[in-house]
Parts: C-alpha cells; structure tokens; sequence
C-alpha cells in the first residue's frame, strides 16, 4: 500500500512538473513574441519616419527647383521633368504620410499634419525655410520621444 502512494505522490508530482514546464514555456514564449512585435513596430515607425521626412525634402528640392524654373522662359522641357519629378514625390510622399498617420502617436501625427500643410503652400508660395526646419526639429523631437531615443 505504501508503494502505491509512493507511486501515485511520484507520478503526481512528475505531472504537476510537466504541466508547470509547459505553462512556463508558454509563458516565456509570448513574452518573447510580444518584445518581437514591439520592436518590430518601432522598426516599421521609424522606417516611415524616416521616409515621410526624406519625402517632405524631396518635395522641397523639387518645388525650388520648378520655382527657379519658372523665370526662364527656355526650360520648357526641364520644367516638365521637374513636374513629373515632383508629381511622383507627392504620391511617394503621401504614402508616407498615411503610414505616420497609422503608426503614429497622436503628437507625432500633429507635427506630421502641420508640416504637410506647409507643404502644401508649396505651390501657393515660397515656404519658409525657417518655418520648415522648425517643424522639422519639433517633429524629430516627437519622435525620438516616442521610439526611446536620445
């Protein structure tokens, strides 16, 4: 009788070490999945804050280059490659500005939507400089706040 108890304690307890096991490997696998996911997430941010800011230059360099363009009656055919030049950076650049609209926290998004309205005074008139690089600065600022960084 004695052994039978010994036995069921043993195989009781073998029991309760596979299922506690189990349940910590559970455990430490969605911990991991979840580290994953989050720096996944901050890679995907970044790259589209990266890619919003290298678009809003683009578009930048493009529109003064039109502008300088626009005073010489003889750059037809520049111009035109200049517009289809910065006709595409509009489309790449509104892609990213969709992605800092998803992945972006809502001070990111604000900075971004003001800045994107300064873009659109590109066609209107000359932007400033200065009013784009001090967009520019608050919306790196927002967003090494967001990803941990500096």
């Amino acid at each position: 009788m004695v052994a039978m108890e010994v036995a069921l304690i043993g195989a009781a307890g073998t029991l309760l070490g596979i299922v506690l096991t189990a349940l910590f490997a559970l455990t430490n696998e969605r911990v991991k999945w979840k580290r994953d996911q989050r720096v996944r997430f901050n890679s995907d941010r970044i790259e589209a804050y990266a890619g919003f800011l290298a678009g809003v230059e683009e578009l930048l360099h493009y529109s003064e280059h039109l502008a300088a363009l626009q005073t010489d009656a003889s750059s037809g055919p520049v111009r035109d490659r200049v517009i289809d030049d910065l006709n595409e950076a509009v489309t790449q650049f509104t892609v990213y500005l969709h992605k800092v609209i998803i992945l972006g926290s809502p001070s990111v998004v604000a900075v971004a939507r003001e800045m994107r309205g300064l873009v659109q005074t590109i066609h209107e008139q000359a932007p400033s400089v200065d009013a784009y690089r001090a967009i520019r600065d608050r919306f790196y600022e927002v967003v090494r706040n967001e990803v941990h960084v500096g």
